[in-house]
């Protein structure tokens, strides 16, 4: 079973000559003998520079297994690769160490690698990095992955980045989290009222047929929901029986059974996500509980803080240096947490804290009218494969990938176990379908096992990062053009911070106001259409930073992007006019 990698991160010190272009313009300098220190945020221009530098760092020997060939403990039977990296963060440059597990780890053994990582960064290859220089266009470069004094971390992923840790749950634990109890009838035999719940969500596709089949109807889109029970009690409370069967419309079934399959993969952090987001929307529809459910990734919680009082507490503690001394007495703490919380549209959620929407992330509709239930149910996966056995073709098994995460390791064994092979390249493949057409080419030219690596990888994205990948692909032109190979979309996938994607902005002239936004008043900018050509100002600045009308909105080139990205964008801008509008929007 593959373990995915460890990251720790750290804060770099990056020190350039005083008298160099970054020096002159970036530095802070202390004197004219003494390295000038840059800004991460400058340091982060110069990503691939670093990194290039730090694979030149490995010696010959060090290739198959990094700093863990120095492992002297238990560790070193456990870990099989560790070698420093970096990485862009909030347009912020940092120390990455990159670390693959060969067998489990528990808390302890960690924090004795964490030590053992920064002693490397501190005394061992950290120290003979810092000293040498990284070469880039505008100057030398020293970057230092360990500094002393307080300001010093080395924290793994989720505690840096402030996001939820992983948490292991096998499929059958799952199961037992979420399920809903439901009572059908067919449409057409309305007075047959069950009693007794047939079916419990979610549902097999083996589960779904025998009922279907015992109700004599073709599916479960021919049937009504008459009763429920439910496991969660904020949503019993927000709807009744009769709620659902009027919110879930003529697909009422189908569509409980995904949301119940999305329910029930969540982690207890994704669940109170989940809740919280069905509050802030004031979900009605099924429509917009599925919506919600594949959302979570962008709100976030404050973990602790479940009463308006406690809100208004730590608003008031936020605000002390910008309010009077003597007010504070005054104030309540309570309203001020009503204010903050109708500021912030935040939601509470008991035992788990304060649910807002995440910054820099927005709400996407992912269920759009007119979408099948299996385009919805499969929106998750990108490939399906019909793999038989090499030996024995009446052995066969559907692969979708990305596999879901819980079930990925365990359902790749049973895979290799059902068609009698060792790996996934062994496999005859019947037949391959792939949802998105910029990778339909990686059905003829990919090996199996490298597709599961990559759809793996954006596995472990949040939704945000999947949409800001095709919004990537769609920007560099693939779209009715050449497909990207293996290589090329793994260079994407892990080049995604040099793109921002401007979700809801669709016209030059959008983009326009988004670039005056900052420099207009609300009533100046709200009429300045009358007199500016905004649509001719916006293509303008749309030239002037790279940027174009994709079908996941306006795209373009953050601070940084590598010099490969811009190289590409720079000749899409090289077209002549007339080719230059994609069939999903176009270049400006």
């Amino acid at each position: 079973m593959e373990r995915k990698t460890i990251k720790l991160y750290c804060p770099l010190e990056v020190k350039t000559d005083p008298d160099s272009t970054l020096g002159e313009n970036h530095g802070d300098i202390v004197s004219e003998f003494e390295y000038a220190t840059i800004p991460s945020s400058v340091a982060a221009v110069y990503k691939d520079e670093i990194l290039a530098a730090l694979e030149k760092e490995m010696h010959p020997e060090e290739r198959e297994r990094g700093l863990a060939k120095y492992l002297d403990s238990d560790l070193a039977a456990k870990v099989s690769y560790i070698w420093p990296s970096v990485e862009v963060w909030n347009d912020e440059l940092y120390g990455v160490i990159d670390i693959r597990p060969s067998a489990d780890l528990s808390s302890a053994e960690l924090v004795d690698l964490t030590d053992w990582c920064e002693s490397q960064l501190s005394d061992g290859l950290g120290e003979g990095f810092e000293q040498r220089p990284v070469h880039t266009r505008d100057g030398d470069l020293y970057v230092s992955f360990w500094q002393s004094g307080d300001g010093f971390f080395l924290k793994p992923e989720h505690e840096f980045k402030g996001i939820e840790p992983e948490i292991e749950a096998k499929p059958q634990e799952l199961r037992k989290a979420f399920a809903v109890e439901a009572v059908i009838q067919p449409n057409s035999t309305p007075h047959l009222l069950p009693t007794e719940p047939q079916i419990t969500f979610p549902a097999t596709p083996e589960e779904v047929a025998k009922v279907c089949e015992s109700l004599k109807v073709n599916s479960l889109s021919e049937c009504a929901l008459v009763g429920w029970v439910c496991p969660l009690d904020f949503l019993n409370e927000r709807f009744t029986e009769y709620d659902w069967g009027m919110i879930c419309g003529e697909r009422t079934l189908d569509d409980l059974n995904i949301l119940s399959h999305k329910i029930a993969a969540m982690s207890d952090y994704e669940l109170a996500v989940f809740e919280g987001l069905t509050e802030i929307r004031d979900v009605t529809t099924m429509k917009e509980l599925i919506d919600c459910a594949w959302n979570t990734g962008s709100g976030t919680i404050r973990a602790g803080i479940c009463t308006q009082e406690q809100l208004g507490q730590e608003w008031l503690k936020n605000h002390t240096g910008r309010l009077p001394n003597d007010l504070l007495p005054f104030m309540s703490a309570e309203k001020a947490g009503a204010f903050a919380q109708k500021q912030e549209h935040g939601a509470f959620v008991a035992g788990a804290g304060y649910v807002t929407m995440a910054d820099g992330y927005e709400f996407y509709e992912v269920y759009k009218e007119g979408i099948s239930t299996k385009e919805l149910a499969d929106r998750d996966h990108i490939f399906k494969f019909t793999l038989a056995s090499p030996t024995d073709a009446t052995k066969t098994h559907i692969l979708k990938l990305p596999e879901q995460e819980c079930y990925a390791g365990e359902a790749m064994e049973l895979l290799k176990f059902k068609l009698g092979v060792a790996s996934l390249d062994d496999c005859a493949i019947l037949h391959s379908e792939c949802v998105n057409p910029r990778l339909s080419e990686l059905l003829t030219n990919t090996r199996l096992s490298e597709l599961y690596a990559f759809t793996s990888g954006l596995r472990e994205m949040e939704m945000h990062g999947s949409f800001k990948f095709n919004a990537a692909l769609e920007y560099l032109g693939y779209l009715g053009g050449e497909n990207p190979d293996i290589g090329a979309v793994n260079h994407i996938m892990g080049s995604l911070d040099g793109f921002r994607v401007h979700h809801g902005l669709e016209t030059p002239e959008d983009y326009a106001r988004f670039k005056l936004k900052e420099n207009l008043d609300g009533s100046l900018l709200e009429n300045v259409s009358e007199i500016a050509d905004l649509t001719a100002y916006g293509r303008e600045k749309m030239r002037e930073d790279n940027a174009a009308i994709t079908s996941c909105g306006i795209v373009s080139h953050k601070d940084g992007a590598s010099a490969l990205w811009k190289e590409l964008a720079a000749r899409v801008w090289e077209q002549p006019e007339q080719t230059q509008e994609l069939t999903m929007g176009g270049m400006y």
